[in-house]
């Protein structure tokens, strides 16, 4: 899922399961999935490969809600699955403040979150 953060307009997951594992073809459609979280871009981004910058907030913010389940550079936190993870971006709104919210809550030490995000 880690392509939908570069923009990929269409995901097809389980393309390589074998017939044995009986899995369906998914397909997600990154502007559905963003409409639902409410979390659009505007028609000017709709074109691949923009780079970071030229994204709008709400995409960003689904960029960073991506980091805090778990990419390929961080291990998701634990007691922190998607229905949490998407609450605590509604309700803080950035993953900076996400990361405060949880360790004044001695949830977690944010670290690993700082060198990913190009913090010293």
């Amino acid at each position: 899922m880690d392509t939908l953060t570069f923009n990929t307009p269409i995901l097809f997951r389980h393309l390589t399961f074998s017939e044995a594992k009986k899995q369906p073809i998914l397909e997600v459609d990154l502007k559905k999935a963003l409409d639902g979280l409410d979390m659009t871009m505007s028609q000017v981004r709709e074109q691949t490969c923009l780079p970071v910058e030229k994204f709008d907030d709400l995409f960003l913010q689904f960029i960073e809600l991506c980091l805090l389940l778990g990419c390929d550079y961080l291990e998701p936190i634990k007691g922190v699955g998607p229905k949490t993870a998407y609450k605590l971006m509604q309700e803080h709104g950035s993953l900076d403040k996400v990361l405060e919210h949880l360790r004044a809550k001695c949830v977690l030490s944010i670290q690993p979150f700082k060198k990913v995000m190009g913090f010293t």
